[in-house]
């Protein structure tokens, strides 16, 4: 599935091309595009309204909530998961998107959104 966050595009094709419009703003600048994956453990129990959930909640742990995103899950692994493509151009003021240590900011998100939606806690790459 596909899901959009911030805008009206009903189709891939049509959220890409917003995106392409907007990145045109900073055009001086390079790597206008984020993305992230997010993958569950095995036994997790999860859904779209649940991913969704998560990928609102990391972009605005990482400041991205009002940006153009696209997130898109699909069955290529054994295991659940979800990739989210943000524009980090942000679609009012035409800045890019700037913070410290996303990572770190990114796992500790996760490691909050496992505690509260009761998932199986996986540490990530920096998780002590």
């Amino acid at each position: 599935w596909i899901d959009t966050l911030n805008m009206s595009a009903q189709t891939l094709e049509d959220a890409t091309d917003l995106m392409t419009i907007l990145t045109k703003k900073s055009i001086k600048q390079r790597n206008v595009g984020g993305h992230l994956e997010v993958s569950f453990a095995h036994e997790d129990v999860t859904d779209r309204a649940l991913m969704m959930r998560v990928a609102v909640r990391v972009l605005r742990d990482l400041r991205l909530s009002d940006h153009l995103a696209v997130v898109v899950c699909h069955g290529d692994k054994e295991h659940d998961h979800f990739h989210v493509n943000v524009c980090l151009v942000h679609p009012e003021t035409g800045n890019l998107w700037s913070v410290g240590h996303p990572k770190r900011t990114i796992e500790a998100s996760l490691r909050a959104l496992e505690r509260d939606e009761g998932l199986r806690e996986t540490p990530g790459h920096l998780h002590h």
